[in-house]
Protein backbone atom coordinates (compact mmCIF):
# COMPACT_ATOMS: atom_id res chain seq x y z
CA UNK A 1 0.00 0.00 0.00
CA UNK A 2 1.26 3.49 -0.90
CA UNK A 3 2.19 5.61 1.86
CA UNK A 4 0.15 9.25 1.91
CA UNK A 5 2.01 12.26 1.90
CA UNK A 6 1.07 15.04 4.38
CA UNK A 7 3.07 17.52 2.79
CA UNK A 8 5.52 17.20 -0.09
CA UNK A 9 7.71 19.79 -2.16
CA UNK A 10 8.07 19.32 -6.35
CA UNK A 11 11.31 20.66 -7.77
CA UNK A 12 11.66 21.74 -11.76
CA UNK A 13 15.26 22.67 -12.54
CA UNK A 14 15.05 24.07 -16.09
CA UNK A 15 17.65 25.83 -18.21
CA UNK A 16 16.88 28.94 -17.24
CA UNK A 17 14.93 28.78 -13.75
CA UNK A 18 14.37 26.63 -10.48
CA UNK A 19 10.80 26.08 -9.86
CA UNK A 20 9.84 24.75 -5.96
CA UNK A 21 6.61 24.15 -4.38
CA UNK A 22 5.91 22.79 -1.01
CA UNK A 23 1.85 21.74 -0.89
CA UNK A 24 0.21 20.57 2.35
CA UNK A 25 -2.86 18.06 1.81
CA UNK A 26 -5.52 19.46 3.23
CA UNK A 27 -9.76 18.03 3.90
CA UNK A 28 -10.77 19.39 0.74
CA UNK A 29 -8.10 20.37 -1.50
CA UNK A 30 -3.87 20.98 -1.24
CA UNK A 31 -2.33 24.09 0.26
CA UNK A 32 0.10 25.93 -1.42
CA UNK A 33 2.57 26.73 1.69
CA UNK A 34 5.84 27.60 0.01
CA UNK A 35 7.29 28.98 -2.91
CA UNK A 36 10.37 29.67 -4.95
CA UNK A 37 11.81 30.43 -8.10
CA UNK A 38 15.60 31.14 -8.62
CA UNK A 39 17.62 31.49 -11.65
CA UNK A 40 19.37 28.35 -12.80
CA UNK A 41 23.15 28.27 -11.98
CA UNK A 42 25.24 28.88 -16.06
CA UNK A 43 27.52 26.95 -14.42
CA UNK A 44 25.25 23.83 -13.58
CA UNK A 45 22.93 23.31 -16.77
CA UNK A 46 22.72 23.38 -20.47
CA UNK A 47 20.13 22.24 -22.64
CA UNK A 48 21.61 18.65 -22.32
CA UNK A 49 21.08 18.46 -18.61
CA UNK A 50 22.54 18.94 -15.40
CA UNK A 51 26.59 18.75 -15.55
CA UNK A 52 27.59 20.07 -12.24
CA UNK A 53 25.20 18.94 -9.64
CA UNK A 54 26.91 20.20 -6.56
CA UNK A 55 26.05 23.77 -8.02
CA UNK A 56 22.72 22.71 -8.53
CA UNK A 57 22.02 21.62 -5.42
CA UNK A 58 23.04 24.35 -3.63
CA UNK A 59 20.78 26.67 -5.78
CA UNK A 60 17.98 24.49 -5.04
CA UNK A 61 18.72 24.35 -0.93
CA UNK A 62 19.65 27.91 -0.82
CA UNK A 63 15.86 28.29 -2.49
CA UNK A 64 14.18 26.00 -0.04
CA UNK A 65 15.53 27.77 2.83
CA UNK A 66 14.54 31.35 1.64
CA UNK A 67 11.02 29.85 0.71
CA UNK A 68 10.47 28.00 4.32
CA UNK A 69 10.22 24.79 2.76
CA UNK A 70 10.27 22.48 5.57
CA UNK A 71 9.26 19.14 4.62
CA UNK A 72 11.94 16.42 3.43
CA UNK A 73 9.17 14.30 0.90
CA UNK A 74 9.48 15.13 -2.59
CA UNK A 75 7.49 14.40 -5.89
CA UNK A 76 9.59 13.91 -9.12
CA UNK A 77 9.41 14.36 -12.56
CA UNK A 78 11.83 13.58 -15.03
CA UNK A 79 11.42 14.51 -18.67
CA UNK A 80 13.79 15.17 -21.70
CA UNK A 81 15.64 13.87 -24.88
CA UNK A 82 18.67 11.82 -23.97
CA UNK A 83 19.26 12.84 -20.63
CA UNK A 84 16.49 10.44 -18.94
Amino acid sequence: MAKTLGSAVGIDVGTDTIKIAELRAGRDKPTLVAVAVVPTPREGVDHSGIFEPGVVAAAIKSAMAQAGVVTKQAVLGISGQSSV
